[in-house]
């Protein structure tokens, strides 16, 4: 007569191949987590200037974006109309590097304060900038390292 289970000691190597797979697999997604999710915020944060650029253009108004570092928000009026911005994720940070005032004005012939804002979720920054010579938005990528 034979036995069609597995022996406890097949099992057990199966849960340590799995569990020193896994220990090996994590680590590695959730850096990759953290990469994704700052994209994410700079090109919703990108969006969101394209829009106040947009709006001093058609409106023909100059636009203050005001920021807030703690709170991670950023926002504008436009007549009673008010856009707001804010990064959910804790572990983000929001850094206004240039210019050194908290605000950032768009001009109703498109151009604005040059600015570069940086976004950082554990080791992956990633620099939102914006050429007020080109009226363009860049994405700059920029590793940190633990140095």
């Amino acid at each position: 007569m034979k036995n069609k289970g597995f022996t406890l000691l097949e099992l057990l190597v199966v849960l340590v191949l799995l569990s020193i797979s896994l220990a090996v697999i994590i680590p590695r997604l959730g850096a990759g987590s953290d990469k994704r999710i700052v994209k994410t915020n700079a090109r919703k944060l990108t969006a969101f200037f394209r829009l106040a650029r947009y709006k001093a253009i058609f409106t023909q108004q100059k636009i203050k974006i005001t920021i807030d570092e703690e709170k991670k928000t950023l926002s504008f009026n436009v007549g009673k109309e008010k856009k707001r911005f804010k990064i959910e994720d804790k572990k983000t940070t929001l850094k206004l590097e240039k210019p050194e005032e908290k605000s950032i004005y768009f001009y109703p012939n498109g151009t604005g304060t040059p600015f570069v804002i940086s976004l950082k979720r554990g080791n992956y920054q990633l620099k939102v900038k914006f050429d007020a010579v080109k009226g363009e938005f860049i994405l700059g990528q920029e590793e940190d390292s633990d140095t």
